[in-house]
């Protein structure tokens, strides 16, 4: 019989404003869009666990949480359905785990925090910081904030999506990300920070642009620099990569912009390779928790 119910609603990325070495150190900023990974979770007397698509760090993220609380997973049932694409450095993943854990820490009457849900979300694989409300630099390997920062509001990004996806385990044993790796910190934290602190939309666009140039040696993007060359001309604010994904994020804030940019950036084939386009808002994040 069923005794309580607990919806939890987690919100995906298009990859990173920034990425890369800071202080020896990997960590990222990324964004929340509104498309979620939602997680219902119900008291039985039978397991279940249903999910449209990899269910493996879910289970693994349950068992966890229910370790922490001590609570039988056995008597839980966990559905998970979700609209972020797989596999393309959206967070999919990420927005499983927090929202299995969030799950489980609502049951138990417990507010999750978003500083013990990027733990023990690192600890089952490397992860965007999509928990918190506000940007943070996040150590996405070891799961805490290096630099509390905060947000812009009123953004939206328009996502090109290539047809590849990706394996960010696989990735990362070929050690890809030490190319990028530099004696020292990357410009595009210190543009990004000077973005927020002076409401700079201007520099804000600098910085992404920058961290997703010196990404390139990580995962290729096709026509990137060409892209960003059209930024200044057509409005928009800049050009984000999945730096462990196949999605490019066109960041702006008018509608009239973005469409001068898909029309020049199409009438020169710079779009070809991204076969599907659509729009986000990009959003706060953290989990929203519901219970019945």
């Amino acid at each position: 019989m069923i005794m309580k119910k607990v919806t939890v609603k987690v919100p995906g990325s298009c990859g990173e404003l920034i990425q890369g070495f800071y202080g020896g150190d990997e960590a990222l900023v990324s964004y929340a869009i509104d498309c979620y990974s939602e997680v219902v979770l119900t008291e039985s007397s039978h397991y279940h666990l249903s999910i449209n698509h990899h269910n493996e760090k879910a289970m693994v993220a349950l068992r966890k949480a229910c370790e922490v609380f001590g609570l039988d997973y056995n008597h839980l049932n966990i559905e998970i359905s979700s609209d972020i694409p797989v596999g393309k450095g959206m967070a999919s993943s990420t927005a499983d785990i927090v929202g299995v854990l969030s799950a489980v820490a609502a049951y138990a009457g417990r507010t999750p925090d978003p500083v013990w849900l990027g733990k023990l979300a690192a600890e089952i694989e490397p992860t965007d910081n999509i928990m918190f409300k506000d940007w943070v630099l996040f150590d996405h390997l070891k799961g805490c904030v290096v630099e509390p920062l905060s947000r812009m509001e009123g953004l939206k990004v328009l996502v090109l999506e290539m047809d590849e996806t990706i394996d960010t385990k696989a990735l990362r044993e070929t050690g890809a990300f030490s190319k990028s790796k530099k004696p020292n910190p990357s410009e595009a934290f210190s543009l990004l920070k000077d973005a927020l602190v002076n409401r700079s939309l201007s520099k804000l666009g600098q910085a992404m642009n920058l961290s997703a140039i010196e990404n390139q040696v990580v995962l290729e993007k096709p026509f990137l620099e060409e892209l960003i060359g059209l930024t200044d001309r057509t409005g928009v604010l800049g050009v984000n990569a999945a730096h462990s994904g196949t999605v490019l994020g066109v960041v702006y804030t008018d509608d009239r912009h973005m469409e001068a940019f898909v029309k020049e950036a199409g009438r020169l084939g710079y779009l070809a390779p991204y076969v599907k386009r659509y729009v986000h808002n990009i959003i706060e994040g953290g989990p929203r928790i519901k219970i019945d």
